[in-house]
């Protein structure tokens, strides 16, 4: 396996993580603040417990937009943190619309929310994989002479 491949999948494990955290934790703290009783503190539990299953979902429907977004990186030799930041929103918008394609849901708002986590998702991305970069080597003739 090539270096850039491996870079690939751990940056989209990243963000698949993020999105799973963001969503989990999210979830949680509006529940805990919107209803301070012990049955919200249950259900935030329970939500915490199904972010297993939120991760696994999420790797499974960001696979294939993952890869293509890799493989034009790759191409096109992009290395900008806003075009894998953009990426995720746009995916994260792409898979929300495809699972409730009602209009309320990003009237609501909660559209928005999720394009804002696929976003972070991205930049996540990122960070893993921006070491993957091969800098080109500096040439000594763009020192100043003494």
């Amino acid at each position: 396996m090539s270096s850039s491949f491996t870079r690939g999948v751990k940056g989209w494990l990243a963000g698949c993580a993020t999105t799973t955290v963001v969503i989990s934790v999210g979830v949680s703290a509006l529940l805990i603040a919107s209803y301070p009783n012990l049955s919200s503190v249950l259900v935030c539990f329970w939500v915490l417990g199904c972010s297993p299953l939120l991760f696994f979902v999420t790797c499974l429907l960001t696979a294939m937009p993952a890869s293509i977004v890799g493989w034009l990186s790759e191409k096109f030799q992009i290395r900008a943190v806003g075009f894998f930041a953009c990426a995720g929103a746009a995916t994260g918008a792409l898979i929300i619309t495809l699972l409730v394609p009602r209009p309320e849901f990003w009237t609501s708002g909660l559209g928005y929310v999720i394009a804002a986590v696929g976003f972070v998702a991205g930049v996540a991305y990122w960070l893993v994989v921006r070491d993957a970069t091969p800098q080109p080597p500096r040439s000594e003739t763009s020192q100043p002479a003494s």
